[in-house]
């Protein structure tokens, strides 16, 4: 009979590296933040009600609306995208540290995207 421990080790996915913007990659992305929120979620019910968890879903909608723009070709989306990026990547990065996503500093850096992005889209 399997433990947790063992349930959660052969659900695991191996980390596999690939190229930056790929289809692939986005596709890791997205699903590494659905696995943080999730997690968030059982860890605090009361988030799925929590305009956070909106704002980020939202977030990923206006990211993928952004890609499209900026493989259009127009070069001030692309710096614009470039900028908030690396706001996205540090998002991953409290992702994938465990960082509380009701920290005012996930908040900040979620609300910090999201300009960057409604200033791209709008």
């Amino acid at each position: 009979m399997a433990t947790a421990e063992t349930a959660a080790a052969e659900t695991t996915a191996p980390e596999t590296r690939t190229a930056p913007g790929s289809l692939t990659s986005q596709v890791v992305d997205h699903l590494q933040v659905q696995a943080w929120l999730a997690k968030a979620e059982v860890e605090n019910p009361s988030l799925h009600r929590s305009p956070l968890y909106e704002e980020v879903g939202t977030l990923a909608q206006l990211r993928d609306q952004m890609r499209v723009q900026a493989h259009l070709g127009k070069m001030e989306a692309r710096e614009r995208l470039e900028h908030a990026e690396a706001r996205w990547a540090e998002l991953q990065q409290k992702v994938a540290a465990g960082t509380d996503p009701m920290s005012s500093a996930v908040r900040s850096l979620v609300q910090e995207i999201r300009e960057a992005y409604d200033g791209m889209v709008h």
